[in-house]
């Protein structure tokens, strides 16, 4: 039979409890209370609900601003490897998803939902806090043990504010007023999207085009959320008085839980000739056969999940796996923007925003003409393989990153610089100022001489390139005897072994040259405080790795500055050379030895736009589809199960990152496309096999839950 349509109302509700749990039944607002009104309807909302949407959207930002950061952060600050910063920040994403259980239970079982979101949302400030200050060089000395505390408290304070806030919204209006309620939805879930679209965008500009304690400053973009969720915390308390708070009722989860463990505990103590139907009825000595068969249909449907969470481990990765990839990637938009790697997880929620519309209006109705994606399970079919797809396009481009860093570039110029203390003649036609470069054409080098004349002297020399040697970077002229100005032209080629050195992912390599004499002098670079030394006069340092910046000079060993800055961009390879000027200055001046990557951020796009899709496709009608068949009142359980399979999902991309399963980037993408399909083969299978009950007789006969009707008088089919 047929799937029976969804109403609009139906699925804003299903989509904004995705992560949260079910309302019980809300009164109508209190008399006296003010409302603000949606401009298209007659419908009120509570200005009550306001302090629970700033709350929710604070706590929001401080997530998504911490998440897209938090990578780099591990790599950049504490100089983890890659792998060891996507496990650490993996396991905080983890924590994160397994504390909203906790909250659910305390909220519904102990104090309520507005003393657990007070108490616990004053554990995530505190969290926040702490990290910041921690991340303050002179205070955390850069060792993990005040980040990780602060991490963890993070976590905890999302117990409470996850689980909650949504449905502490709904408690606020009468639960018959279903188009009040869709509405609140759709305001509650375009906060939560343009907070973390905010943060993801504003977050990584605080972090790198800020500078504080000689770095990038991770202190003000931990400091900017941690204000914003202690500002919000002041305004819920305001809001108070105007609160509607049901007391808690029964504990379905523990209900759940202990039915679960009687059964097995029975199941394993009792004779074999005692054999039940069904493994949940050995619990009957204490409870009875409804409750039972209502947790029986709940794991009916909870056994659709497990495949559900490799999904959730593709789904996590735009933050770690994703990020690296972009973290070696050009992001320049011109000569004043780009795009820090961070920010292209600002494609997410922005592909949300215009898919979720697309699919409602255009896609489904379409295909419903030709009876496709009618049925739920057909739809999270599809967003598995799209899913599955996403990470073979991230495949594909993470080769043609690995072709584009592997191949030697061909040196078509060399950069003649004029050091001499006056005018240059270049082959009798070009001039070059004292102080100022030129680019020379390398083949020229080859096939003839390269022809040097002094303009205020009868100084001059030539100069050629072997054909089987390969063409220096730069060519420095200088005076042969710098005491005296009527000197010989000294000329020094500065080679760099293009064919072997290339730069290293997510950084830049850069080394430095002193154009005067600088014997053992030691050379500082802000402002994330690399050191060189250089041992002499026109002798290059070696390489360093860097982090992609603007940079100044200064010599710690004569106290001298510099009177510019200049910018390096990851995967390029640099030489700076130092010139003293008068008042004690140093003037740098860059050259590009090997110029960088040229594959594009935007690239990224395709893979996003398919993760994207499959994550409407799952993770909305997955929970459209479980609060159809589960019980009304283990609503609560599904939604707080379902957050959780994103916390084993993180568990997955920890195993498989620190086991080194796949040895490339490559390969692990791969590894995690043909794992999703294997899983998506095992979700057809149980799909297949998914047989309805009906839902009348296991609620008593009401479809129409207290818990805003959610679904549960939709037929629907696998």
């Amino acid at each position: 039979m047929p799937a029976k349509k969804l109403s609009e109302e139906d699925r804003v509700l299903a989509a904004a409890v995705g992560a949260t749990t079910p309302a019980q039944s809300a009164a109508p607002s209190r008399r006296g209370s003010m409302y603000f009104t949606h401009k298209e309807s007659s419908e009120k909302l509570p200005t009550s609900i306001l302090y629970i949407f700033f709350i929710n959207g604070c706590e929001r930002f401080s997530f998504c601003g911490l998440q897209t950061i938090l990578l780099l952060y591990f790599m950049h600050y504490f100089h983890k490897t890659e792998t060891a910063a996507t496990v650490d920040y993996h396991i905080f994403n983890s924590l994160y998803h397994f504390t909203p259980i906790v909250g659910a239970i305390i909220a519904d079982g102990f104090i309520g939902r507005y003393s657990t979101i007070l108490s616990l949302s004053v554990v995530y400030a505190i969290g926040t806090l702490l990290l910041s200050i921690t991340s303050i060089p002179s205070v955390g000395h850069k060792h993990l043990l005040g980040p990780m505390l602060g991490l963890g408290l993070i976590a905890l304070g999302a117990g409470g504010t996850r689980p909650c806030t949504s449905t502490f919204c709904a408690d606020q209006i009468s639960s018959s007023n279903i188009k009040q309620l869709g509405f609140m939805f759709t305001v509650y879930y375009f906060v939560e999207q343009t907070a973390g679209l905010i943060a993801r965008t504003l977050t990584p500009i605080l972090r790198s085009d800020v500078q504080c304690f000689d770095s990038d400053c991770y202190p003000l973009a931990f400091a900017v959320p941690a204000f914003l969720m202690v500002f919000g915390i002041v305004l819920f308390i305001i809001g108070t008085p105007l609160y509607k708070r049901i007391p808690s009722k029964e504990n379905v989860i523990a209900q759940f839980a202990s039915i679960t463990w009687r059964a097995m505990r029975n199941g394993i103590s009792c004779s074999k000739t005692e054999k039940k139907k069904y493994f949940l009825h050995y619990a009957d000595d204490k409870y009875s056969t409804k409750d039972i068969n209502d947790v029986r249909l709940v794991y009916r449907v909870l056994v659709l999940f497990l495949p559900l969470t490799v999904f959730n481990a593709l789904q996590t990765q735009k933050g770690s796996r994703w990020t690296l990839q972009a973290s070696s990637m050009s992001g320049n938009l011109g000569p004043f923007l780009k795009i820090e790697p961070d920010q292209m997880q600002v494609l997410a929620p922005c592909l949300s925003l215009l898919l979720i519309p697309l699919f409602n209006r255009v896609i489904f109705p379409a295909a419903a003409r030709f009876n496709w994606l009618l049925e739920p399970l057909q739809r999270i079919f599809l967003g598995l393989i799209l899913t599955a797809a996403s990470f073979v396009i991230a495949a594909i481009l993470e080769r043609a990153i690995v072709l584009k860093a592997n191949e030697a570039p061909v040196r078509l110029y060399t950069d003649v610089y004029n050091g001499y203390h006056c005018p240059i003649s270049i082959d009798s036609y070009t001039i070059i100022d004292s102080g100022n470069a030129i680019q020379y054409p390398c083949v020229s080098l080859q096939k003839n001489n390269l022809t040097i004349v002094s303009t205020c002297g009868n100084h001059s020399l030539k100069y050629s390139l072997a054909k089987d040697r390969l063409c220096p970077s730069i060519i420095v002229l200088s005076d042969e005897n710098k005491a005296t100005r009527d000197t010989e032209i000294k000329l020094t080629p500065l080679t760099n072994p293009i064919s072997q050195i290339r730069g290293v992912k997510q950084y830049a390599l850069l080394r430095l040259v002193s154009f005067d004499d600088g014997n053992n002098t030691i050379v500082t670079l802000t402002p994330n405080k690399y050191t060189f030394n250089i041992t002499g006069e026109l002798i290059p340092t070696e390489y360093e790795s860097v982090l992609e910046t603007r940079y100044r000079i200064y010599s710690v060993s004569t106290n001298q500055e510099s009177t510019g800055s200049f910018y390096v961009e990851r995967s390029g390879v640099y030489t700076a050379l130092l010139v003293n000027q008068t008042g004690n200055k140093i003037k740098p001046l860059l050259f590009e030895d090997v110029p960088p990557f040229t594959v594009h951020m935007f690239w990224q796009i395709i893979q996003y736009l398919f993760l994207v899709a499959g994550d409407i496709l799952v993770s909305i009608t997955v929970l459209i589809f479980a609060y159809a068949e589960a019980p009304k009142r283990y609503k609560v359980v599904i939604s707080s199960i379902w957050v959780m399979t994103s916390g084993v999902g993180d568990l997955i991309v920890i195993i498989v990152a620190h086991s080194h399963l796949a040895k490339t980037q490559i390969g692990e993408f791969l590894f995690f496309a043909v794992f999703m399909i294997f899983a998506t083969y095992i979700f057809g299978i149980l799909a297949l096999h998914f047989v309805e009950e009906s839902l009348v007789h296991h609620d008593g006969g009401d479809p129409q839950s207290e818990d805003h009707h959610l679904l549960a008088d939709q037929n629907l089919m696998h």
